[in-house]
């Protein structure tokens, strides 16, 4: 649903004047040239990336539900729970673009692992052929791993997967972390 809407969206920050003299001539030319376009839009471009905005967080989840997302409320709360609502809060402000050729769609949890879900343009060569060269590294790297993400992942005993899917390419790779990584990674 809110990919269609930020079609929408799009539609009408791209092409509002031609949709307003369309429906202004009459509703019943505008609409059926709106939804042709909107059909295009899916099937044709990519999803537009829109970040989410503060109020739309606020409105979906309760305060006491981003203080446990963010690590602040520990008291009473079980991995479990906590890696749910983590999933249900990544989820809702994916899409997001990672860097020019990586878009992050959400991610899921398993009962032996924590999935991150990308996507890659992999349409320019270059990126083939260094994409995997030191990249679980790198992502170690930028993992707190002292923080309380990754200290339930150990406790829980699960693998922080991060999956690449690849657009023009038929496969992903995907990169494990595991929880004996994340116990010993020294930065």
């Amino acid at each position: 649903m809110r990919k269609l809407v930020l079609h929408v969206k799009r539609l009408f920050r791209k092409f509002w004047f031609f949709i307003a003299l369309m429906f202004c001539m009459s509703p019943l030319v505008g609409l059926p040239i709106f939804l042709i376009m909107l059909a295009i839009s899916m099937l044709c471009f990519s999803d537009p990336l829109e970040p989410v905005n503060e109020e739309e967080i606020i409105q979906e989840f309760t305060g006491e539900e981003l203080s446990i997302i963010s690590g602040e409320t520990e008291e009473g709360v079980t991995d479990e729970e906590y890696f749910r609502l983590l999933v249900k809060y990544e989820c809702f402000i994916c899409p997001r673009r990672v860097d020019s050729a990586t878009i992050w769609n959400g991610s899921r949890v398993t009962a032996n692992a924590y999935i991150c879900e990308y996507e890659i343009n992999d349409h320019y060569r270059w990126f083939n052929q260094h994409f995997e060269e030191g990249l679980k590294e790198r992502l170690l790297s930028q993992l707190d791993t002292k923080g309380v993400y990754a200290q339930r992942l150990i406790r829980t005993n699960r693998n922080l997967i991060f999956r690449y899917w690849f657009r023009h390419a038929d496969g992903y790779t995907e990169v494990v972390i595991t929880p004996e990584e994340l116990t010993e990674y020294k930065r």
